[in-house]
């Protein structure tokens, strides 16, 4: 998760699914279900894990703990 925070920057709002139920489930529903983070969410484009050469502009990036 490293990688994606840092191909990220500041473009992105991080949420930690651990500390808001709500967002656990709003990840969930954006991963499909899949328990695996990061989930990264940008415009229409949901990637779940992290490939480097992905966009990231203003994503969301849904995180597991800090």
């Amino acid at each position: 998760m490293q990688a994606a925070r840092v191909a990220c920057g500041d473009r992105a709002i991080y949420i930690n699914v651990q500390e808001d139920p709500e967002k656990f489930e709003e990840m969930l529903t954006y991963s499909g279900g899949k328990m695996e983070v990061p989930v990264i969410v940008d415009g229409d484009k949901v990637a779940v894990g992290f490939s480097d050469d992905l966009s990231l502009r203003g994503a969301s990036l849904f995180l597991e703990g800090t």
